[in-house]
This record gives C-alpha cells, structure tokens and sequence, in this order.
C-alpha cells in the first residue's frame, strides 16, 4: 500500500515539484551570490587606481606605470575588472615585467592598500660587454650590450672613450641579445676570473672571443690573439702567459708581427706570422711554428 502510493502520478508530480523548487531556489541563490560578488569585485573602492614603483635608475617609473596598466586593462571572464584589488594577477603581471625588462634584476609586486600596488625593483649592475659574435678587425667595436656579474645580457650600451668594460664576443642562441644569457653563470663568473688575473699579470687583453664549447681567443693589445682551450686550467693558462710573452721571439715589435699564439697544446706554444693568411675567428695551428714550451 505503501510503497504503491509512492508510485502513484501524483506522488511523481510532487517530487518533480520539489526538486523543481530545490533547483531553482540553489539556481537563484547562486545567482543572487555571483552578482553581488560581481558588484562587490567591482566596486571603485576596490580598484586599483594608483602604482608605485620604487628602486628604478634607469627604467623610468612612468613607462613601468603604463606598462602595468595597459597589462592590467581588460576583465577576468569578461565580467570582473583585472584592476579589482583581491583578484589582481600578481604572477602574471612579474613573469610580464621581467620578460619586458630585462634590466631588472629583482622584483616583488604586492597591493600597500585596494587601491595601491608596490613595486619593488632592484636593477642590474653592469659588468661587461657582449659586443658581437666576432671581433671586428681594425675599427672600434659597433653596438655594445651590457651583461651583469652572470653573464646576462640585459641593455643595450652607450658609446664609451675608453675602454671601461671587458669586451665579450661569442654566438648567442638567437637574435635580439637582451635577455639571453651569453654562457653559463658560473662559466661566466671563471672567464672574468682569468680575465682579472692576466691583468694582475700585466697582460693587456682587449677583448675575449667564444668560438665555440672548447675554445677561446684572447686579443692582445699588440696585435696577436691567444688561442686558449675552455677545458684546461685557466689559472695554469694565466700564469704560463707572462712567460710565454717574455720569450726572446716575441721581444719589442716582433710580438706585433705575429697573428696568433696557441697555447692549447699541453707544454707546447705555436705561432702564426702575420703575414700569413688567416680568418678571424678560426684557429688553424696546424700550419704554426713552435714558439716556446711552458
């Protein structure tokens, strides 16, 4: 009897009529709760009007400004604004920074009140110049960029008298040089090591050459470059230089009439006269006389 009322039509109409209801009043609740969220999301009390941008020096703060805003402009789901403080995209906005910015070497973004988003910055020091992939023969080096302590080239660089920079040439992996990293940080970091202690050594490097994963070119103030294997050890490579230089072969302008100087076979030291053929940038000792032994 029991379960044969359950059955019935009417006790089916009932039901539907209550789950009917059930459905609408969560359908109208949800409704209810979205817009209000939406209104409250959008209220002007709860957008972000002003940025601050702090620890710039040469970035200027008006251009990160806008920069933000024009990243800021738009709606989340088409509905709330993307300057709504509690919902403002904080991870995209300082991927977006730093990808825009190279210079910039640390960034924090947070909200001071609703209306108000920090930016912290910290920019990157010069260190060194990546100049090109080859170095130029007889004229001054063009368009220079300036890289940090770890090899990451960052701004392009103004015109110097002088040479204030270690000059750095080398492939990079594609081409617009801001944001790549020349070589590998700590690879990086023990190339300007050497670089410091042939100058400890008064040797007179202009500029160094990354031909490839093995070999370097060390261009000497006098005219000849120094051929020199990535792998060996740079401090035993910096010491054995002076020694090379002081040999009788290459005193007063003979050094000046030798196009290279290799050093990459263990004891052995081969020159190249000048006045041989050559290809900047490419190392063939093969055709070399021997020089010293170290």
């Amino acid at each position: 009897m029991f379960w044969s009322k359950l059955r019935s039509p009417e006790a089916r109409r009932r039901r539907r009529r209550v789950v009917t209801l059930v459905a609408g009043g969560v359908l109208a609740s949800a409704v209810v709760v979205a817009t209000v969220t939406i209104v409250t999301l959008s209220r002007p009390a709860a957008q972000i009007t002003s940025i601050d941008v702090r620890g710039s020096e040469s970035l200027d703060p008006e251009r990160l400004t806008t920069f933000l805003f024009d990243e800021l402009a738009g709606r989340h789901f088409g509905l709330i604004p993307k300057t709504s403080s509690p919902l403002y995209p904080r991870a995209a906005l300082t991927a977006s920074l730093a990808e825009h910015f190279p210079r910039i070497q640390e960034l924090s973004v947070r909200l001071t009140d609703p209306q108000t988003l920090r930016v912290n910055l910290t920019e990157r020091t010069p260190a060194a110049l990546w100049c090109g992939d080859i170095v130029p023969v007889g004229e001054r080096p063009g368009h220079c960029y300036f890289m940090d302590g770890r090899g990451f080239i960052y701004a392009r660089a103004p015109t110097f008298s002088g040479d204030p920079f270690e000059r750095f040439y080398g492939p990079l992996t594609h081409g617009t040089p801001e944001g790549q990293q020349f070589v590998a940080p700590a690879e990086f970091v023990r190339l300007r090591a050497f670089w410091e202690e042939l100058r400890a050594r008064a040797v007179p490097i202009e500029s160094v050459l990354i031909v490839d994963e093995e070999n370097l070119e060390l261009y000497h103030e006098a005219g000849p470059r120094l051929l020199v294997s990535r792998t060996d050890d740079l401090a035993e490579v910096a010491a054995a230089i002076p020694l090379v230089l002081a040999n009788e072969r290459l005193a007063g302008e003979a050094l000046a009439e030798v196009a290279y100087i290799d050093l990459r076979f263990g004891n052995k030291v081969y020159l190249k006269d000048a006045a041989e053929p050559q290809e900047v940038g490419r190392s063939t000792p093969s055709t070399g006389q021997e020089a010293a032994e170290r």
